[in-house]
């Protein structure tokens, strides 16, 4: 449906306690999502992931259940900054990546007082292929993401987040240090990105890695923010496909008219019966 039509529109049925579940939320997402949390699991210690490639989470730690809070769509994970980690098992549909897309909606639970908090992971117990994490700084924060070749290479960006809840995402491509990856803060590209560090070599092979959520396990680094809306894709998004994903979150693009009048039947001049949504023969 066109954004500016007047003649096109969904209607939505309700109220039918005998419908069939008709839902199929693992068919939503293209064969480009390779994992995606909402983070609604209710009172549950894993998290499952709503593509067809069943990403779920091990046990979580540093909590019996997961610490879910109020977030912009429903639940969100709530990190305490302290010992909360989430562990998904490596799988061929998040290794060796050469291209990837993360995007996620952070709120922080504090204020922010200094230091480095990792979002997402992608490591073992000493070695970390590739790290989103914010920088933290008198009430402000950046975005840093590394990918290790034979060292590091660290780009962040040099805009100053002040809001306590924003959408960020990366987009990257690992075919050769020096690439640069692109930030996304509520689906506008960041324009401020510094070069930290330059690195050497290849890309790691990270099949042997597992993907961390909140922690980067041998730094520390412990979250203190509700993350929402994890996805991660295997294709470089657009600006225009950012934008989108932002709006669509924000519900920019959705509209509402008034409730109809219940279905009703009857038949038209060949005798055939119609049912109309719209209350009308």
């Amino acid at each position: 449906v066109d954004g500016t039509s007047t003649v096109d529109y969904v209607d939505m049925f309700y109220g039918n306690a005998g419908a069939a579940d008709a839902q199929a939320s693992t068919t939503v997402w293209n064969s480009d999502y390779e994992l995606v949390y909402h983070f609604n699991s209710g009172a549950s210690t894993y998290v499952y992931d709503s593509t067809a490639n069943l990403n779920n989470t091990k046990n979580a730690t540093g909590t019996t259940l997961l610490d879910l809070a109020t977030s912009t769509i429903g639940n969100g994970l709530d990190f305490d900054g302290t010992n909360d980690t989430i562990e998904i098992p490596s799988s061929t549909s998040i290794n060796n990546l050469t291209n990837k897309t993360i995007s996620f909606l952070a709120q922080s639970d504090t204020p922010a007082t200094g230091g480095n908090e990792d979002f997402v992971v992608k490591n073992d117990t000493t070695n970390q292929t590739w790290t989103f994490r914010t920088v933290i700084a008198s009430a402000s924060s950046t975005y840093l993401w590394t990918h290790r070749f034979t060292s590091d290479d660290v780009w962040r960006t040099t805009t100053k987040i002040t809001t306590s809840t924003v959408m960020v995402a990366v987009t990257y491509t690992n075919t050769a240090p020096g690439n640069v990856p692109f930030f996304y803060i509520h689906g506008v590209q960041d324009s401020g990105i510094l070069h930290q560090t330059a690195a050497v070599g290849a890309t790691q092979n990270d099949s042997n890695r597992n993907i961390l959520l909140g922690t980067s396990n041998s730094l520390g680094n412990d979250l203190d923010s509700t993350m929402d809306e994890l996805r991660i894709s295997s294709i470089i998004r657009t600006p225009t496909w950012m934008w989108i994903e932002f709006a669509n979150w924000k519900d920019i693009f959705n509209t509402f008219g008034a409730e109809d009048s219940p279905a009703t039947a009857g038949y038209n001049n060949l005798g055939k019966l119609i049912i109309s949504p719209l209350g009308k023969v």
